[in-house]
């Protein structure tokens, strides 16, 4: 009896152990992801910093063929996040707040608005930006392990303004250097525009980096004083001086928001009391009039003011102009909008004989999002603004972390800017821009790290969102691959075709402009481009059964770019002019006049017109139509000369 006992002792003692150290060992496997997941989390860091960097160095303002490779690299941070999230999956619990369903929300409403949209191509990219700026506010909310990885995000964006700004500070000295080839800073001159290459663009990225170098300098206690004394004269003597010279009226305003929140997040904190914010108000109110006043770079853009407001000029006002046709083109698409990035292919539809430029977006995001998405997407959007400034108001005490206090405050009073900077301009439609700032309100509204492992929900919600994140990363990836094998081989044949190409020239473009079309048969430009060059070659060709060859294929080429593309009215033009050179001249009459009652106010397409008519014998209807064009608000190219031309022919003709 004592033998089995003890023998029962013994086995009870040994089950004991074993299980001690099997619970061990699972306590050490714990503490070993997490180590290995904190490594993870500073490589996600320092991959969304080289994403948001190089979005603004080297993007700018609108570069696609820096932007399609960016998102490459986006997809493969959301590839490894996505491995993370999969190793993470027996302790990984996921409840939306409001905030992420409204991201959610926006996603799968804009995938739905993608695959009904009247022109694939472009719907195709705005939805993979969407995707892009989706996936950067999810990873910098949930992916970091420590908030001092956020902090790292937010001072890599504090150092790539300081570098637009200083590099803005050498162009100006250097006039005759052009970035990328471009001349916009000569055109904008005596303005700072950096990298962008327009300075409302510019001073955004300023405004979104100030408070993350004034945060630093008046909470990070950690640091010695030195070294935020530093960061502080970034933040409050740089890139301040660098908005100023954008002369940006929009970002001037914004600059004064981000001050006032920046104040009111003190006051909240108990560290100023309430007559410092007051006197801010009102000194800060009395400077900038000041400074509006006896600026003479500023001169310009206040006679500007002036004269609207004196000679009731607003409806001649861009921003105003562009604002009534957004309203106009909303009353027509009310509820789902015209379809993702159509504004600027709709515009020339609904614009007056007095806007005198061709536009792409708004110069007011809010009404962008209205006409593309209608009031559903608006509404979306309108939640998680809501949503995600109720979460970033959260009240703080002063004894909370000093990390957590940066991150809120800069966050904070950045998105104020933006938010009220939007009604003037389109920031949010510039991917670097769009980029910093979903990844910023990623961080400001991220857990905390003591809330990193918090439990929420089931472990059946968390893999069914796993799955979903993985259908959409494989329909991202899918998209991009396309889109990157149609673009680069397009771009490459229009380089070729610029100036007087070489014959040997023209066929490499040709055969790129193949390969384009084989890669998406849904790229329109593409196509309309391959028209275009078939129509020259059938102008220079003496063969008569070559011509017809290349005639017919032009205008099948047409034809398909039109049924991709059925709100590009050039494309109706282009089409019109191959059967001119082909003379069937009715079949292009009917073309030219659905152009025209499109656009009535198209100098371009009334110059056309007149060439046909002039090309027929019709004489006095081209004179018209060249009269017409002399008077559209752009497009005139040379009507004038036309009309010298043929005024007195006509005048001629119709006497006895």
């Amino acid at each position: 009896m004592e033998t089995s006992s003890n023998s029962d002792f013994q086995t009870t003692d040994y089950e004991e152990r074993r299980q001690g150290e099997s619970h061990g060992g699972k306590r050490e496997r714990k503490r070993q992801r997490r180590r290995n997941d904190t490594g993870a989390s500073l490589a996600t860091a320092i991959w969304v910093g080289v994403i948001l960097a190089i979005g603004p160095l080297v993007l700018g303002g609108a570069r696609p063929w820096i932007w399609l490779p960016v998102l490459g690299l986006g997809i493969g941070l959301f590839v490894f996040q996505w491995i993370r999230l999969w190793q993470a999956r027996e302790s990984l619990s996921y409840r939306p707040d409001w905030a992420d369903g409204a991201v959610l929300a926006f996603v799968f409403y804009a995938g739905l608005r993608y695959w009904t949209a009247p022109v694939e191509y472009e719907a195709r990219q705005e939805w993979m930006n969407i995707l892009m700026y989706a996936g950067l506010y999810g990873v910098c909310r949930y992916g970091f392990k420590r908030t001092w990885h956020g902090l790292l995000v937010m001072g890599i964006v504090l150092g790539v303004a300081c570098g637009v700004a200083l590099f803005g500070f050498w162009l100006k000295a250097n006039m005759d250097f052009l970035p990328y080839g471009e001349k916009l800073h000569q055109y904008y001159a005596p303005r700072l525009v950096g990298t962008y290459g327009c300075p409302n663009h510019a001073g955004a990225l300023f405004y979104l980096a100030i408070p993350i170098a004034v945060g630093f300098c008046l909470f990070a206690e950690r640091y010695s004083w030195p070294i935020r004394i530093v960061v502080g004269f970034l933040g409050f003597v740089v890139l301040p001086t660098a908005l100023l010279l954008t002369l940006s009226r929009g970002s001037y305003l914004a600059l004064g928001v981000v001050g006032v929140v920046g104040l009111i997040f003190l006051v909240r904190l108990t560290v100023v009391p309430w007559w410092v914010l007051v006197g801010f108000l009102v000194a800060g109110g009395m400077g900038g009039v000041l400074f509006v006043l006896n600026s003479e770079a500023m001169a310009p853009r206040l006679a500007e003011v002036q004269n609207v407001i004196a000679n009731n000029q607003w409806l001649s006002y861009v921003r105003v102009q562009l604002a009534r046709d957004a309203l106009l083109m909303f009353r027509d698409y009310p509820i789902f909008g015209s379809g993702p990035a159509t504004f600027g292919l709709l515009h020339p539809r609904y614009h007056g004989d007095d806007y005198s430029t061709l536009a792409i977006y708004t110069h007011n995001d809010y009404l962008n999002l209205l006409t593309d998405y209608g009031l559903v997407g608006f509404l979306i959007v309108a939640v998680f603004i809501v949503s995600a400034t109720g979460k970033l108001w959260k009240r703080l005490e002063w004894t909370d972390p000093w990390r957590l206090k940066v991150m809120r405050f800069a966050v904070s009073a950045g998105w104020a800017g933006i938010l009220l900077h939007s009604f003037f301009d389109f920031n949010m439609h510039i991917q670097g821009n769009a980029a910093i700032v979903c990844a910023l309100i990623g961080l400001g509204i991220r857990k905390s790290d003591e809330g990193y492992d918090e439990q929420s929900t089931s472990m059946v919600v968390s893999r069914v969102w796993l799955w979903v994140l993985l259908g959409l990363l494989i329909i991202f990836a899918y998209l991009w691959q396309i889109t990157v094998r149609t673009y680069f081989p397009l771009e490459s044949a229009r380089r070729l075709m610029q100036g007087k190409p070489e014959p040997s020239q023209v066929q490499r473009a040709i055969e790129l402009t193949r390969k384009s079309i084989q890669a998406d048969p849904r790229n329109h430009h593409a196509a309309g481009f391959y028209g275009d060059l078939m129509r020259t070659q059938c102008a220079l060709s003496e063969n008569p059964q070559y011509r017809e060859d290349l005639s017919k294929i032009a205008l099948e080429a047409y034809s398909h770019a039109i049924r991709l593309n059925p709100l590009d009215d050039t494309l109706l033009v282009r089409k019109a002019m191959m059967f001119d050179l082909i003379k069937k001249y009715p079949e292009a009459l009917e073309l030219y006049q659905q152009a025209i009652r499109n656009q009535p106010h198209n100098g371009f397409f009334h110059n056309a017109l007149g060439n046909h008519y002039w090309r027929t014998g019709n004489l006095e209807e081209a004179l018209k139509a060249f009269e017409k064009a002399d008077k559209a608000p752009y497009g005139q190219q040379d009507a004038a000369k036309a009309i010298q031309i043929l005024r007195p022919i006509v005048e001629i003709l119709k006497m006895p």
